[in-house]
Formats: C-alpha cells, structure tokens, sequence
C-alpha cells in the first residue's frame, strides 16, 4: 500500500513537472498580450483619426464602440451605397462575341 501511494505520489509529480513549461508559458503570454494591449492603447494619438469611413468603422470596432453585428450592418449599408453611387459593371467573357460589331 505505501508503495503505490509513493508511486503515484513520483508520477503525480512528474505530470505537474511536464506540465509547468506549458502553464507558465500561457502565463507569460497572457501578460503579453495585456501589455500590448495597454501600449497600442497608449500609442494611438489624438491626430491620427482615419481618413475614411471604412477606416473609422474598423476604429470603432476596435475600440469596442461596435459589435460585431452592428459593424457588418454599417459596412452592408455603406457597400448598398456605394452600389447605387458606382455599380460595378461585368465585363463581357472572353470570346462570347459581345461586345462587338
């Protein structure tokens, strides 16, 4: 009986050795990804709005000023938009004829 408490106590213990590397790597990670977070925040200067409405869209999803819903139904608004402003013209397939005398 002492013997398999001491065997698995020795297997235990070597699982929780294999897997320290991979808790501290998420760890280490997590940290990462925090501080990137907090420093792209603190970069991003007052004059450097973006010049399109696209680009703003993109902004404020972003900034979590949009979900996600709301930003696809703004870009599906601004596309009908730009549809009705210039549509998009096919051209004629290759060797079809069309288009000519």
């Amino acid at each position: 009986m002492t013997a398999m408490i001491l065997v698995s106590s020795v297997f235990i213990g070597l699982v929780l050795l294999g897997l320290w590397p991979i808790v501290r790597d998420w760890r280490d990670e997590r940290v990462r990804n925090e501080a990137h977070r907090r420093s792209a925040q603190a970069t991003t200067a007052p004059g450097t709005e973006p010049s399109t409405l696209e680009g703003g869209l993109v902004a404020d999803l972003f900034g979590q000023r949009l979900n996600a819903s709301q930003y696809q139904q703004a870009m599906e608004r601004l596309a009908a938009a730009d549809d009705d402003r210039r549509p998009l013209r096919v051209p004629p397939e290759a060797g079809s004829g069309a288009g000519k005398p």
